[in-house]
């Protein structure tokens, strides 16, 4: 097991509170993401000790699928197993199909399957796979 004072910490911050397809026939605001969000970061530095070099937030456009799908994943790779990893999620969510699903920014109200990502293949399995030892899950 490797000492406390030797892990490094990384974290995912994700917070959606305006939608690309927003308004009456769209998907609702989340209110109060983007402050949750800030507020979780400044957790992480003062009581948890991490610099904002080891912090990578998406705030609503920059939360994108493709952001989900590809550059999630690829920072999932990259930890190791002296990288203590956090992951903080504000939007909305949904169980299809099997799957809990999260939306994007740009999830599309007329097509929720195809535009919205599922946990288990943008998160749980890629960070199961890694060599990652301890995460939280936000």
């Amino acid at each position: 097991m490797i000492e406390e004072e030797k892990l490094k910490s990384f974290a995912i911050i994700i917070a959606i509170e305006d939608y690309r397809f927003s308004g009456e026939q769209g998907i609702s605001q989340v209110k109060f993401a983007r402050n949750d969000a800030t507020k979780f970061k400044k957790l992480l530095i003062d009581d948890f000790g991490l610099s904002e070099d080891d912090i990578i937030m998406w705030l609503d456009k920059d939360a994108t699928k493709s952001a989900l799908e590809d550059e999630l994943r690829y920072h999932i790779r990259q930890l190791n197993s002296d990288t203590r990893f956090f992951f903080y999620f504000a939007g909305h969510g949904f169980y299809q199909n099997g799957n809990n699903k999260i939306t994007c920014w740009d999830t599309h109200p007329s097509n929720l399957s195809g535009t919205t990502v599922s946990l288990k293949d943008v998160l749980l399995e890629p960070l199961e796979n890694s060599d990652c030892d301890q995460s939280l899950i936000f």
